[in-house]
């Protein structure tokens, strides 16, 4: 359903997966490529969808720990 309208499939999908690809609209994000240790890489992708962005969160979060005084 939309709008309290029951809408086929694929109304559905043209209505909502397309506006969930792609990057996210006003990211602060840049690609870029990083070369990685295959342990890492693994462990990462070991954890399932998103690890990209986990990987992103350990970055942070070591910023945070090794900040500048």
């Amino acid at each position: 359903m939309i709008g309290g309208k029951v809408v086929s499939r694929e109304e559905f999908d043209q209505t909502f997966k397309k506006a969930l690809r792609g990057r996210p609209v006003g990211s602060n994000k840049a690609k870029t490529t990083l070369r990685l240790d295959k342990d890492i890489l693994a462990m990462f992708k070991s954890t399932g969808k998103g690890w990209q962005s986990r990987i992103n969160d350990a970055l942070h979060e070591w910023i945070r720990e090794h900040k500048p005084a």
